[in-house]
C-alpha cells in the first residue's frame, strides 16, 4: 500500500493520518515508501511556482549528490552590526527563509543575511529607533520571487524578541527576554529562560525548551495544524489550561493552581505534548 504525503515548506502531513507518521512521511510497513507532493510556495502568491513532484524513496546517495550539487557556501550579502546597550527588544518581520537568534554575552546586535530567492524588489534592512533593533524583508506584491533571505542573528541574552515570520524557520536560542512570535508556515524552536511567552502557530511545528524556569511567568500558545512540544525542567509545577480543536494532550510535567507559572493554550489539529527533562 502506498501512502500519500503532503509537504509544505517544512511541514508533512501524511494523508493515512496514522500517528507514526505524523513528522515524516517515509516508507510504509509493506515496503511500498511513500510518494508525495511538495508545496514550495504558497499558490497565492506565486501562481503555480514551487508546486513539483517530491519523491520520498530516493537512494541515500543520490540525495547526498543533490544537496552536495545544489547547496553552495557563500558570504553573506548583508552584514551589520548595531550597539544595542540602550535597546531591550529585536523585531523581527520576515517574509520568507530561515531565522536563528542566538543570545550571547555581548552589548551588540549583528545581523548576517543571505539571499536565496530576492528577485528585484526583496529588500533587507536593519534599523534602531526607541529602544528597539527591526530587522524587516519586504518586497513588493508584484515581484514573482519568493523573497527568501536566510538570517544569523546575535543578540545580548537579556532581549525580549518580537518576531513575525511569514513562511520558514524561527529558531531561538539561549535567550532569558520574552518572546512574542507568530508563524504563519513554518517550524519554531527555542531554548529559552523567557519570563512571558506568546506564541501563535498556522500551519507548522512547535518545540519550546525552558532552560530554567522563572519562579512566576506566563505562556500562551494558539496552535493551529502541528504538533506543540514543550519541555520544562524535572521538578517544575505549571498551572496548565487547555481549550479548543482536535488535540491529543499528553502531560508529564505537575500541575497546581498555584504554580507561578501558568499555561494556556488554545489547540488546534495538533498533538499536545508537554514532557519534563
Amino acid at each position: 500500500m502506498c501512502n500519500m504525503c503532503v509537504q509544505f515548506g517544512t511541514t508533512k502531513i501524511n494523508t493515512a493520518g496514522s500517528e507514526n507518521d505524523q513528522f515524516m512521511c517515509g516508507p510504509t510497513e509493506d515496503g511500498a515508501g511513500a510518494s508525495g507532493l511538495y508545496v514550495g510556495d504558497f499558490p497565492e502568491y506565486y501562481g503555480l511556482g514551487g508546486f513539483y513532484p517530491y519523491f520520498f524513496n530516493t537512494p541515500p546517495i543520490f540525495r547526498w549528490l543533490m544537496e552536495k550539487l545544489t547547496t553552495t557556501e557563500k558570504e553573506p550579502d548583508l552584514q551589520q552590526a548595531l550597539p544595542a546597550e540602550q535597546t531591550s527588544l529585536l523585531s523581527i518581520e520576515h517574509y520568507a527563509g530561515n531565522v536563528t537568534v542566538k543570545g550571547d554575552d555581548t552589548e551588540t546586535v549583528r545581523v548576517a543575511a543571505r539571499n536565496r530567492d530576492v528577485g528585484l524588489t526583496c529588500k533587507t534592512e536593519v534599523t534602531s529607533s526607541e529602544g528597539k533593533i527591526v530587522v524587516t524583508t519586504s518586497k513588493a506584491f508584484f515581484d514573482p520571487s519568493s523573497c527568501e533571505v536566510d538570517m544569523d542573528i546575535l543578540v545580548p541574552r537579556r532581549m525580549s524578541i518580537n518576531g513575525k515570520v511569514l513562511k520558514g524557520n524561527l529558531n531561538i536560542m539561549n535567550i532569558a527576554g520574552d518572546l512574542h512570535v507568530t508563524m504563519g508556515l513554518g517550524t519554531f524552536s527555542g531554548r529559552v529562560q523567557s519570563q512571558q511567552t506568546y506564541v501563535k502557530m498556522g500551519m507548522g511545528h512547535l518545540n519550546l525548551r525552558w532552560l530554567s524556569l522563572p519562579p512566576k511567568g506566563r505562556v500562551d500558545i494558539e496552535a493551529g495544524v502541528g504538533d506543540v512540544l514543550l519541555e520544562f525542567p524535572r521538578g517544575s509545577v505549571i498551572d496548565a489550561e487547555f481549550e479548543g480543536g482536535i488535540s491529543k494532550v499528553t502531560n508529564e510535567v505537575e500541575t497546581s493552581s498555584e504554580a507561578g507559572m501558568k499555561l494556556s493554550a488554545k489547540t488546534g489539529l495538533s498533538k499536545f505534548r508537554i514532557y519534563s527533562y
